[in-house]
Formats: C-alpha cells, sequence, structure tokens
C-alpha cells in the first residue's frame, strides 16, 4: 500500500498488485466536468448533469452497466452516490493523464506540504 503524495508521484506508486490511497474532492472535478453550476442536493440538478456525466464516461473508456446507467437517468438516489460518481471519473481522468494529479505547491509552505499533502487531481 502507498499514500499519494507522501510516498511519491502517481507514476512512480502505480505498479500492478500495489494499493495507492488518495485524498480526492469530487467538487473539484466538477469544473473539468462542465457540471459546475450543479447543486448536489438538489435531484432534479443531478439529474441535468447525467447526460454530462454520461459522456465523460465514454471519453475515458468506462462501461456502465445498467443499473448505473439506470441511477444516472434518475439523478442518483442521493447526493453522496453523486459526488462517488463524479469522484470515480475524476480519478480516472488523473491516471489516463487528462488532468494533472496537483497544483503547484504552496510557495514557502513546506509544513503545509510535508503535513496536508494534496486532494488528488486538484
Amino acid at each position: 500500500m502507498r499514500l499519494w503524495p507522501f510516498d511519491g508521484d502517481l507514476a512512480d506508486l502505480l505498479k500492478p498488485g500495489r494499493l495507492v490511497i488518495v485524498e480526492t474532492y469530487p467538487r473539484a472535478f466538477y469544473a473539468p466536468l462542465h457540471i459546475d453550476w450543479v447543486v448536489k442536493t438538489d435531484k432534479a440538478s443531478r439529474e441535468r448533469a447525467a447526460e454530462l456525466l454520461e459522456a465523460a464516461t465514454q471519453v475515458i473508456g468506462l462501461g456502465l452497466d445498467e443499473s448505473l446507467r439506470t441511477r444516472f437517468g434518475e439523478g442518483f438516489k442521493n447526493d453522496d452516490d453523486f459526488d462517488a460518481v463524479v469522484g470515480l471519473i475524476g480519478m480516472l481522468m488523473v491516471v489516463q493523464g487528462r488532468r494533472s494529479e496537483r497544483s503547484k505547491p504552496i510557495a514557502g509552505n513546506a509544513l503545509v506540504q510535508r503535513v496536508e499533502g494534496w486532494m488528488f487531481g486538484t
């Protein structure tokens, strides 16, 4: 098991048989997925975002089984389900190189860099 970013860059950590743990913030992926207008607690808003999320799954090559496709169309059961899917799509975008694994470090704040780490994909 490895902990990103403390144990290294993603490319160095992703090895067969290795588990890599990252911290994500699904909201950080809203803008790249063109759903930054979504009010995740509003079912109708999540329903409107479903088409864009489904398009994103096609771009990254993520196949949807019928039960997940149904959840997309129904606006997901709740905002946690919605964010779980957004987070997964975002993480796959990073792993595929479609989005950077991290932004530039906070200049001059070594403690934050060493202790806090980073949100994956931001």
